[in-house]
């Protein structure tokens, strides 16, 4: 009776290890898929980051390439018209300047 009776308490002991090896285990487990998916979430924070970053970027320099361009246009639009007008304005004057200087002679 007294061997049944360490047999058992052996049993049970033997029952206890193994259930807390385990839970040592299914905790350990756990502790682990969660320390990865941390990572993993933080990891595509981070990438998302730098793709809005990257992104950003790109647009900020085609926007201050856009506008360069538009001012450079306007620029030389500017320049090509008043030249063009100036050069205009100095032939009509100088042709109403002989048609005056011509009229005054015809009237001497």
């Amino acid at each position: 009776m007294l061997c049944d009776l360490k047999k058992t308490r052996i049993k049970y002991e033997v029952y206890e290890e193994n259930i807390v090896r385990v839970v040592v285990v299914v905790v350990v487990v756990i502790v682990v898929v969660v320390v990865v998916v941390v990572v993993v979430e933080l990891l595509v924070v981070v990438v998302v980051a730098v793709v809005v970053v990257v992104v950003v970027v790109v647009v900020v320099v085609v926007v201050v390439v856009v506008v360069v361009i538009v001012v450079v246009v306007v620029v030389v639009i500017v320049v090509v018209v008043g030249s063009s007008s100036s050069s205009s304005s100095s032939s009509s004057s100088r042709s109403s300047s002989r048609s005056r200087s011509n009229s005054n002679s015809v009237i001497l």
